[in-house]
């Protein structure tokens, strides 16, 4: 049994060897660490017992293993560039690949030993304090006061029943909170006592409500009562009546080949016309019909798009009276 004394000695003899290998041997070479012979890098794991006790050979598959098939070379990625390069070069420069780093350890002191007994040193640089826990107590706070400023301005109104805020001269609810299908949507209006809202040539109320949205910021995308009838092959409101195509109401959705406009004017007026520029992208929902419920989208500035019934978003309601009803 080793005694403390001899281990300490023993351990003061390694740490002064460790380091030696680059003033003790050649620059090409890497110092022994059992038996103190300088040995050239290019002879570890050449086949031969070189260092006296086998030590060059023991870790062969690691010193092997390294992406090149040139002996006692790496594969050095560095400035977008792969290259093999000597296995010293790859551990004193900024190369990336796939080194087991304890080789590297052996050729920065210029000496090897046996692997398993290599150990990485730790960083130099103290690792970054850790962030301190955020308070998500103060962010649902500020998240709440938020909120209650925007459902304020958006659906509360002294004229108006609750849940609803004027806009021109209507009573609208902007649900942004709440994410539907669109038939849970009409449901839902119809909860409110109102129905998902229909625009039925109305112009101003459908500007009156892109500047409400607008105004107040409000990012959400909203159904509308617009829907695609398979029985007769049309759009319509919810109150039965065409759903009119085209601008102002619907966002450009689709493009066809460009062709030239045709119209029924006086000849003049034909001539000019078919001069004109061809054009291939139209306001209105898609040709093929696969979106069959009308919403108004945020990303399409709030104009009108046909999107997927089942799809969720906000419910846009329209109450069924305009004036003041009780408040609960």
């Amino acid at each position: 049994m080793i005694s403390s004394q001899s281990l300490l000695l023993l351990l003061a003899l390694l740490g002064n060897l460790v380091g030696l290998g680059s003033s003790l041997c050649d620059a090409d070479q890497v110092l022994c660490l059992t038996t103190s012979k300088c040995i050239r890098i290019s002879y570890i794991c050449d086949g031969d017992n070189d260092c006296g006790d086998g030590l060059d050979e023991s870790f062969c598959p690691e010193w092997k293993a390294t992406g090149c098939s040139d002996r006692g070379t790496a594969s050095c990625t560095r400035d977008g560039g792969l290259t093999c390069v000597p296995m010293a070069e790859y551990c004193s420069s900024t190369c990336s690949g796939v080194v087991d780093p304890r080789i590297c350890v052996m050729m920065n002191e210029r000496v090897i030993r046996h692997i398993s007994n290599v150990v990485i040193p730790e960083p130099t640089t103290a690792p970054p304090l850790p962030s301190p826990a955020p308070n998500t107590l103060h962010s649902s706070e500020l998240q709440g006061e938020l909120f209650a400023e925007t459902f304020n301005k958006t659906m509360e109104h002294s004229t108006c029943p609750v849940m609803y805020t004027r806009v021109g001269d209507h009573c609208l609810s902007f649900f942004y909170i709440l994410k539907l299908s669109w038939g849970e949507a009409v449901q839902f209006c119809k909860l409110m006592n109102g129905q998902l809202v229909s625009f039925s040539g109305n112009h101003d109320m459908f500007i009156s409500i892109l500047k409400h949205l607008r105004e107040h910021g409000i990012t959400a995308d909203f159904w509308t009562g617009g829907r695609y009838v398979m029985d007769t092959e049309a759009w319509t409101w919810l109150t039965d009546s065409t759903v009119e195509l085209g601008p102002p109401f619907w966002a450009v959705r689709y493009e066809v080949p460009c062709t030239n406009r045709h119209g029924d004017y006086s000849h003049a007026a034909q001539y000019w016309l078919n001069k004109t520029a061809c054009y291939h992208y139209h306001q209105a929902p898609g040709p093929k019909m696969a979106n069959l419920c009308a919403a108004v989208t945020y990303k399409h500035y709030y104009y009108m798009t046909d999107e997927d019934c089942l799809g969720r978003m906000s419910p846009l309601c329209l109450a069924n009276t305009n004036g003041t009803s009780p408040r609960i």
